[in-house]
């Protein structure tokens, strides 16, 4: 049996997700929804992703990645609660999930560029069911989370092998 693929890009109060599902032959998926979900602890994604599917499914989902000082931005002590949230939904997904650092799915691709190149790999029909969020705290989504996602849609399309990481020489 083939199950949905939930992809997700973690994050410590919210994730981005993205439901795929089998259309036709093995290797054709379609998007089926995309959303931003906000937490107040990591425990609850689980049951967040659970319910965005609707059953079981194998998930796809970006893990931390920690770079050397100078290299990294942010408290460090973040990416604790992104793993544990990234091992939430792993966890909740079917024992064939996988994961994925940032590095192997998206390189060190400037985040606008990478948002177009994920734009560009779907269908009209399928960017019409991705739901961004408006606002955050009185910001615009720029200056917030919608890139979580994008990273959870390229997720999902590096997964199924519709989106490769261009290495430069």
């Amino acid at each position: 049996m083939i199950f949905p693929l939930l992809s997700c890009d973690p994050g410590k109060h919210s994730a981005g997700l993205a439901l795929w599902a089998p259309t036709g032959p093995a290797s054709s998926w379609e998007l089926q929804a995309a959303k931003l979900a906000e937490f107040d602890h990591p425990s609850e994604i689980a049951a967040e992703a659970i319910s965005f599917v609707g059953g079981r499914f194998q998930a796809a989902v970006e893990v931390p990645q920690v770079y050397s000082a100078g290299f990294s931005r942010g408290d460090p002590n973040d990416l604790i609660d992104i793993t544990i949230t990234a091992g939430a939904v792993l966890g909740a997904g079917d024992r064939t999930s996988i994961w994925f650092r940032p590095r192997e799915w998206k390189g060190q691709v400037d985040g606008d560029v990478m948002i177009t190149r994920i734009r560009s790999k779907l269908t009209q029909k399928e960017l019409d069911r991705v739901r961004l969020p408006t606002k955050r705290d009185g910001k615009s989504v720029r200056e917030t989370v919608a890139h979580n996602v994008w990273d959870g849609i390229g997720v999902g399309l590096f997964a199924l092998k519709k989106l490769k990481l261009k290495r430069t020489a």
